[in-house]
């Protein structure tokens, strides 16, 4: 029997798609990593005097003032102070939970909410500002109660609509979400941050146009917010739209040079067209950035393996590990690294770490059934091989290359099993017929063997495959 190649040509790596994570509730700045970004909560804070001290209110204020700087401590003890001076100040209480929750001590700061509340039952901004920390605790239905209340008592609140669309975003309600941001949105059409989290939404729900509507939508209010266009360039990369993702990418690390996952988004976009050397660059960038992201590391490896650099591969998966000892993919890339230089017993050690993390994984039983095919150990590719279709009995490549090895075994009557699953899962594809017809052949099934080649003639448009079929028919009428 003729010699085959496995159908898969390169091992499993992670995947290059874009994909949008679920996002946290944060008090700090915003931030861009490879998932679009989620605006800063804003918090509300109100002076409600009537029958405070004059000097209560004076610390208070500072409190404020302090806390926009920056310089928390400060801010603290001012607040500390106001209420020293007035016990029943409902807004330095307020103020306190803001700071205790900007700082992340959101127990503290729902303490003072709930002080504030106490003293003030128709505190509406405490009411909010408590289910911001409820939710950044991940205590979602405490903290859609809350919002709940706040907008009882005022429901044209717009940011209260929008925490509460987050909240249910967060949960995975995208309907009640997009409701809350369309509330928002409506009281106040000129919010950015609800356009921004919306689009997200709209993604999340495969609603790719009404996503990019939403952000161009930010844009047109804020044309230098740089999130906005990274996170529309995300949208027109699930599109397939690539050079308008490049544009918007370029034109997010033009307004923040120094974001690592700016220049990681667009090297993402130019690996997938093709572009590695660009893609190495803005990985490189992004780890000159943010050295700690194992994640970074891992996709300019994929990069230097594509480029045939699997020496550099190995360096940075290396690293990848070293940040993330538990990083399944690095190990996986590595060994698929490893097997390209011909170190399979490196490789063969870093598939069975990767499915020592993740069992369930069927790709790395396959890929380490090719290795093990690449040593001659066809028993042994045969187990991987047989556990990974257990895993994924869909898996078309793994009865593939199954065949592959009983064939090498010369049980060509597994083999025909294996390669007659393989059709019934990807009936179109040629090169299935092909490898059957040969394993025909070796049964000595002629009549089957000259269907099967038949059917490679009608499917392919390779030439290559078409000669090997057309040699084939030749040596079966000669005989």
């Amino acid at each position: 029997m003729d010699t085959l190649n496995h159908k898969r040509l390169s091992l499993y790596v992670i995947s290059l798609m874009l994909i949008l994570l679920p996002l946290l509730m944060s008090c700090g700045t915003r931030q861009s990593t490879l998932t679009p970004v989620l605006p800063k909560p804003t918090f509300v804070h109100e002076i409600n005097t009537e029958g405070d001290l004059e000097d209560a209110v004076a610390y208070y204020t500072q409190g404020l003032g302090c806390h926009s700087i920056g310089e928390y401590e400060k801010a603290l003890a001012d607040f500390a102070k106001a209420i020293e001076l007035n016990p029943d100040y409902a807004d330095a209480y307020n103020g306190r939970g803001i700071v205790y929750d900007t700082i992340g001590e959101h127990e503290k700061a729902m303490e003072n909410y709930t002080k504030a509340i106490e003293l003030n039952s128709k505190f509406t901004e405490a009411y909010h500002n408590r289910g911001l920390a409820h939710s950044s605790m991940g205590e979602y239905e405490k903290a859609l109660a809350d919002f709940a209340k706040a907008i009882e008592l005022n429901p044209q609140f717009p940011g209260a609509y929008y925490n509460r669309g987050i909240v249910r975003y967060s949960m995975g309600e995208y309907e009640k979400a997009l409701a809350n941001f369309a509330k928002a949105i409506e009281l106040n059409p000129q919010y950015v941050d609800v356009y921004i989290h919306r689009g997200i939404t709209y993604y999340n729900s495969g609603e790719y146009d009404r996503a990019v509507k939403d952000y161009t939508e930010a844009i047109e209010l804020n044309p230098d917010d740089a999130i906005a266009y990274y996170n529309r360039g995300l949208t027109y990369s699930s599109m397939g739209e690539y050079e308008k993702a490049l544009h918007d990418h370029t034109k997010a690390i033009e307004l923040n040079p120094e974001d690592a996952g700016f220049y990681n988004g667009r090297g993402i976009v130019y690996d997938i067209m093709g572009e590695h050397e660009k893609a190495v660059e803005d990985y490189t960038k992004a780890i000159a950035f943010n050295p700690e992201d194992p994640s970074v590391f891992c996709r300019r490896g994929i990069v230097y393996d594509t480029m045939g650099e699997h020496e550099k591969a190995v360096e940075d998966y290396t690293k990848a590990i070293e940040l993330n000892p538990k990083f399944t993919e690095a190990y996986h890339n590595r060994g698929f690294a490893h097997s390209n230089m011909g170190k399979y017993e490196k490789a063969l050690a870093d598939f069975a770490k990767a499915i020592e993390l993740t069992p369930k994984d069927a790709d790395a039983y396959h890929d380490r059934g090719v290795v093990h095919d690449s040593m001659g150990e066809y028993e042994k590719a045969v187990e991987d091989y047989t556990k990974a279709i257990e895993l994924n009995p869909d898996d078309a490549i793994a009865y593939y290359d199954r065949g592959l090895a009983y064939s090498s075994m010369g049980e060509y009557g597994k083999a025909l099993a294996d390669f007659t699953k393989t059709i019934e899962l990807n009936p179109e594809d040629a090169g299935n017929y092909y490898v059957r017809g040969l394993t025909h052949i070796a049964l000595r099934q002629k009549e089957e063997a000259i269907r099967d080649l038949h059917r490679v003639l009608e499917l392919t448009d390779d030439s290559e495959l078409q000669q090997a079929a057309e040699q084939q028919l030749r040596r079966l009428r000669e005989e």
